[in-house]
């Protein structure tokens, strides 16, 4: 629901309520998203809360963003790839599909933080 004119009445409208309930955990409040850190924290603190549906799919979310972090600065990628390695410890644990998303970030991660990328 970020970022998007989305509510989450009609996300469950078209959707249903699993869908929508993965996505309301996911979603971060505005005040969350005032500035990186305090982003990271609350993203941290809600990943640690999710139920294993919803940490399979934030894997599956930041190894999208991850694969497209080639059209950002290279402070800003290095920046999100560090990050990127504390949620993927917060998410854990995962159910066993994870791994091979896992698996993926942690290459890309590898690749944006030694110069690879």
């Amino acid at each position: 629901l970020e970022d998007t004119p989305v509510t989450a009445d009609a996300l469950r409208a078209r959707f249903g309520s699993r869908v929508a309930d993965l996505v309301r955990q996911m979603t971060l409040s505005p005040e969350e998203q005032k500035d990186f850190q305090t982003k990271i924290r609350a993203l941290l603190e809600h990943a640690r809360k999710m139920t294993p549906d919803c940490r399979l799919l934030k894997l599956a979310d930041r190894l999208d963003n991850l694969r497209d972090l080639m059209h950002r600065p290279p402070e800003n990628r290095h920046r999100y790839a560090e990050a990127t390695l504390d949620l993927v410890e917060a998410l854990r644990p995962w159910p066993p599909a994870g791994d091979a998303i896992a698996a993926e970030i942690d290459s890309l991660v590898a690749k944006h933080l030694h110069g690879d990328a």
